[in-house]
């Protein structure tokens, strides 16, 4: 009697002690985990890719699907799967399709850049789907591109038509005096904080849409105060493949006391007008200003700003919505966002012809 009580107590205990148990699984780590679920290779690719690369490759394929349709009267299941046709019957529609595609518009001839461009996309689709052209088939594609441009050249072609004008430095004098750029109004006030942002290197449109609060900072040196690059994200030139690409010296703006045009002043009471929500680094820098006209005076109020991020299309509009709403003349002239960003270039260029001229005249 006294075994089988013995044995009733220890098969309780042990059943009790089982109940406090826990689960290895269903314990909180007390550090994060060190590796995170792997995810597929192809995703990590194609989500590092350019959208706007991906978007021009497939106008560009698109063209081709259209050719073999109409010209070589391809089926559109066949046309789907170009990429698989033999090498040498591959490299022939290539160099039929790129000596005679035209603008659609006027029936004229593309630029040689457009012909480079739409060969380099087709080469990525082979890659992407594990073909690739043959050397010597690749060289035939090669050397009738580099005829064919020198056609176009002869024929007045490759002038780059689209490039952006340059602002000289009197024409955005004159930006501020018609009050499209100060610090008086919120349109005014991200105009002049995008003039900034293209002055410290930043790139019209992509790079001025991912620019976060953090990527800029305010730094003194010497009692003097400078707004200055504090993290570089992707740009077209330094994507992250290669990690010895990296900006070698920091851009930096020296502040202008008492002036509209102080780029310190500027992002100081830009942060200022801005919601408490959308001060942190990580928050997008540009923003739906409340007010669309920049020329009228705006109430002293706590925020400036909506809390929504303003659209990529209308970042890239920035300059020429400016120039629209001031007083410059820039008829015949092609202003872009980039019309900015070429001005420190050339005003640094043109300081440094001088400098060597004085070098050799001395």
């Amino acid at each position: 009697m006294k075994f089988v009580l013995l044995q009733f107590i220890l098969v309780t205990v042990s059943v009790s002690l089982d109940s406090f148990k826990l689960d290895p699984m269903s314990v909180a780590p007390s550090k994060k985990l060190r590796f995170q679920p792997p995810r597929a290779p192809s995703s990590i690719v194609q989500s590092a890719k350019s959208p706007a690369t991906c978007k021009l490759q497939n106008g560009h394929v698109n063209y081709f699907k259209q050719f073999l349709r109409d010209i070589k009267g391809w089926d559109a299941s066949k046309t789907t799967y170009w990429f698989s046709t033999d090498s040498k019957d591959l490299a022939s529609l290539l160099i039929e399709f790129l000596t005679g595609i035209k603008r659609q518009d006027d029936g004229s001839d593309l630029q040689p850049g457009s012909l480079w461009g739409m060969f380099n996309s087709f080469k990525r689709v082979l890659k992407d789907n594990e073909r690739s052209l043959p050397k010597e088939e690749c060289d035939k594609v090669v050397d009738v591109l580099k005829a064919q441009s020198k056609l176009l050249k002869k024929a007045g072609g490759g002038n780059l038509p689209n490039k952006a004008d340059e602002i000289t430095v009197q024409e955005l004098d004159q930006l501020y005096e018609d009050k499209v750029l100060g610090l008086h109004n919120p349109r005014a006030l991200q105009n002049a904080v995008v003039l900034v942002a293209m002055f410290l290197g930043f790139r019209g449109r992509t790079e001025l849409y991912n620019c976060c609060v953090g990527d800029l900072k305010i730094i003194t040196h010497e009692g003097t105060r400078f707004l200055t690059l504090n993290k570089e994200r992707v740009t077209k030139t330094r994507n992250g493949s290669n990690p010895r690409e990296t900006r070698h010296g920091i851009p930096k703006l020296s502040e202008l006391p008492n002036s509209p045009k102080c780029p310190v002043g500027t992002f100081s009471k830009f942060l200022k007008k801005r919601s408490p929500l959308f001060i942190n680094p990580d928050t997008p820098l540009l923003l739906k200003p409340l007010a669309q006209d920049p020329k009228i005076q705006f109430n002293e109020g706590s925020s400036w700003f909506g809390n929504c991020r303003m659209g990529i299309n209308e970042v890239g509009k920035v300059i020429p919505r400016m120039v629209s709403s001031s007083k410059l003349d820039t008829e015949g002239r092609h202003i872009t966002n980039t019309s900015i960003r070429k001005l420190p270039t050339a005003y640094i260029s043109r300081n440094n012809r001088q400098l060597e001229s004085r070098k050799m005249s001395s």
